[in-house]
Parts: structure tokens; C-alpha cells; sequence
């Protein structure tokens, strides 16, 4: 896969969650969007107390999947808002940056 910016990684992430919902004839409305991402941190937060509470190894390859999932379906969320995440992060860096006085 190529190398993409944040905003061109949103558009890709609307426009796949797009083309998903419309083979399985659903749709990422707000709610459901928000539902799928609290399903998918549930997701991440098995993966990790498997391994916590030794019942097993944590599964590096599922976790990362599930991290994916959550930040395409934040991003496909932003974009339901009309917010365009990549100057959202810009203004918080610079917002962080400034209240608590450290550089990157």
C-alpha cells in the first residue's frame, strides 16, 4: 500500500466503509458507526486481557487489525461530521503544544 497523508487516508476510509455497506446493503449512519467502533475497541480490549489475565497469548497480527478498524471508523465518523481530521489533529499538536509547552 502507498504512502498517504491523513486526509487522503479519510477519504480512502469513507469511501471503503462506503462501498462495504453498499455490498452488504447497510449503512454507517452515525449511530451505527459509533456502535462499530465501541465493538471494535471491545475488540482491542480482549486482545489485550487475554494475555493479562493468562489466558493466552495476545494475538500482535488481530491486534492490529483491530487498531485499524477503529481508526478507519473514526476517520469514516469525522467525515459523517464534516470534520477533516487531518487539520483536527494540526489544531490539537499546536493547541497541546502550546498549553503544556513542549516541541516535537
Amino acid at each position: 500500500m502507498m504512502s498517504m497523508n491523513m486526509t487522503e487516508f479519510q477519504e480512502m476510509s469513507v469511501n471503503l466503509v462506503q462501498k462495504i455497506d453498499a455490498k452488504r446493503d447497510v449503512e454507517h449512519g452515525v449511530d451505527t458507526t459509533m456502535i462499530h467502533i465501541v465493538e471494535e475497541f471491545g475488540e482491542i480490549a480482549r486482545e489485550i486481557y487475554t494475555e493479562r489475565a493468562h489466558r493466552g497469548k495476545m494475538n500482535k497480527a488481530n491486534l492490529e487489525g483491530e487498531f485499524a478498524d477503529v481508526f478507519m471508523l473514526l476517520a469514516h465518523l469525522a467525515g459523517l461530521h464534516g470534520v477533516d481530521i487531518e487539520s483536527a489533529v494540526q489544531s490539537k499538536v499546536a493547541e497541546l503544544r502550546d498549553r503544556f509547552g513542549v516541541d516535537l
